[in-house]
């Protein structure tokens, strides 16, 4: 078979015209919407609020959206967000890791260290 056998492509699974992609913010917001509403998302927030919120980790993760997200709005930076999932979770881990480095080590209550 080669890479242009008709047999492996069909009108369906060929990319959208510019025409044919209507998407506005309404859309987008609520399919945000309802992927922040299902089940997985409250389990995660509430194994955080568990475990207790680490607040250097979301200083990271504010961090890095918030540089994916100037390049939405500045035109010379786009590439930031088109290139986001590389940007943000590059610089989230940079600065997480340089904020873990400079917090003060953890003091654990007496004997918590023979528990572990």
């Amino acid at each position: 078979m080669s890479v242009t056998d008709p047999s492996l492509s069909n009108r369906d699974l060929a990319p959208t015209t510019p025409a044919q992609r209507t998407w506005g913010f309404y859309n987008y917001t609520a399919l945000w919407f309802s992927i922040c509403m299902e089940i997985t998302t409250y389990q995660l927030a509430s194994s955080l609020i568990a475990k207790s919120i680490n607040p250097r980790a979301i200083a990271a993760l504010v961090l890095g959206v918030t540089i994916a997200l100037i390049g939405l709005f500045v035109e010379p930076l786009h590439f930031l967000y088109d290139y986001a999932w590389f940007v943000g979770f590059f610089t989230v881990g940079i600065v997480y890791v340089a904020l873990m480095k400079l917090a003060a080590p953890a003091s654990y209550p007496e004997g918590a260290e023979e528990a572990a």
